[in-house]
């Protein structure tokens, strides 16, 4: 693996689990990204308009981020 791969990668990693970690204080599942959580309740929410202009070249991320079999752990939905 070239050097700038791997730095990539590790920012990558270090940001997944920042989002995780946000998402799991705001009483989310441990495992699951604040986009995935937005993605499956609340469309059309202020938060999903948010994080969707974050990711601006996505057409809309929450909805692809969405991940199925996470969540299960959540506290609130």
């Amino acid at each position: 693996m070239q050097y700038s791969n791997m730095i990539k990668q590790y920012l990558y990693n270090i940001l997944l689990s920042l989002d995780q970690l946000l998402n799991t204080i705001l009483g989310g599942d441990p495992d699951e990204t604040c986009s995935s959580r937005v993605g499956k309740y609340y469309n059309g929410s202020i938060f999903h308009k948010a994080i969707n202009k974050i990711f601006f070249w996505q057409k809309d991320h929450c909805a692809e981020s969405v991940d199925e079999t996470e969540g299960s752990d959540a506290v609130f939905k």
